[in-house]
């Protein structure tokens, strides 16, 4: 259940075009640096946890 329920939320998000406009918001937001891309990512993803 918990998969199908994954693949249906994740199908949702990227017939809206929200999974597109997020990757295109961070690359606008980093303005290419590999470096900052990477500790933003990072940043976010442990920010849970922090």
């Amino acid at each position: 259940m918990f998969f199908a329920g994954l693949f249906v939320m994740v199908g949702g998000l990227v017939e809206t075009g929200v999974m597109g406009g997020i990757p295109r918001a961070a690359a606008d937001l980093t303005e290419g640096r590999l470096g900052f891309a990477a500790m933003l990512l990072l940043w976010t993803s442990a920010g849970r946890y922090l």
